[in-house]
């Protein structure tokens, strides 16, 4: 949790709406994606699926500030270690569906996962806030 922590105290303000590029998420969506990630291993964990992005997403509170991500984070983590202090063996041994839009990306254990998206959400952070603040100016 201490990169991602670092990488949303980063996150300047009013500056939400910046992406790197054309394609990219905005940094609001991926800063608010990084502080809200750890929740879902508890989902990982006690649940047989986990959909990265629903048809129909849950209503969220949008995170303007760095106490709010950093918060946010905390919870998330808080979650997490909780899931994590309380998963059995058996749980983990159980076929576990990633996916997106209901469509089946990958069926594995709930831990591999857990592996590929921290590492692919760390390098997009790191990428995204490698960027100096004159990068943020519009003109």
């Amino acid at each position: 949790m201490v990169r991602s922590r670092r990488a949303l105290e980063q996150v300047p303000s009013g500056h939400y709406e910046w992406r790197p590029h054309d394609k990219s998420m905005s940094l609001g969506n991926l800063a608010e994606l990084v502080a809200i990630m750890p929740r879902w291993v508890s989902s990982m964990v006690t649940a047989n699926e986990l959909d990265v992005a629903p048809t129909s997403p849950a209503p969220s509170k949008k995170l303007h500030t760095s106490s709010e991500l950093l918060s946010a984070l905390r919870d998330a983590a808080a979650s997490a270690r909780d899931a994590l202090m309380n998963v059995t063996d058996t749980q983990l041994d159980e076929t576990f569906e990633l996916k997106a839009r209901d469509d089946r990306i990958q069926t594995c254990d709930p831990l591999n996962p857990m592996r590929v998206g921290y590492k692919q959400v760390d390098t997009e952070t790191r990428k995204s806030l490698s960027c100096n603040d004159s990068d943020f100016v519009r003109t």
